[in-house]
């Protein structure tokens, strides 16, 4: 439990470091294209505002994705290993056994699969969101305009 609740606060931590960012004029918070709601400023092309940006991209979106990806991939490979030697141990133990070997296979297999709808998940809902920001920093500057982002 320790190390979840540290995990925890860790995520905590690092959420209020991002937010805070622009409270301390690195960025800036304004109002979106619509009025309707606030967002960092993607739009300003100073030093503060791009490397702000460039940091929330690799630290909020790229680190992420990398530590979701190799968590999730160490998760399948245990799975794995276990179904590898739960089905060594049925095979010496009895042949009987080895459906059960078959049906854990299926279950990492769907596991796997699992892994594959969150990560690509994560990836489609935060990929727009980052390359607008990125096209606004370092794209023409029609591409992105206050309405259309």
């Amino acid at each position: 439990h320790r190390r979840a609740f540290l995990m925890i606060i860790f995520v905590w931590i690092w959420s209020i470091v991002w937010a805070v960012g622009p409270v301390f004029n690195w960025g800036a918070y304004v109002p979106e294209g619509i009025l309707t709601s606030c967002s960092f400023d993607y739009l300003s092309t100073d030093s503060s505002t791009r490397s702000f940006i460039l940091c929330m991209y690799f630290c909020g979106f790229m680190l992420p994705v990398v530590i979701i990806a190799f968590c999730y991939f160490n998760i399948v490979m245990s799975v794995s290993n276990h179904e590898k030697e739960m089905a060594a141990m049925a095979k010496r133990l009895n042949a009987k056994e080895l459906r059960k070997a078959q049906a854990g296979q299926s279950a990492e297999m769907k596991l796997a699969k699992i892994s594959m709808v969150i990560i690509t998940q994560f990836m489609l809902s935060w990929s727009p969101y980052a390359i607008i920001a990125l096209l606004a920093q370092f794209g023409p500057a029609e591409w992105v305009t206050p309405y259309a982002a």
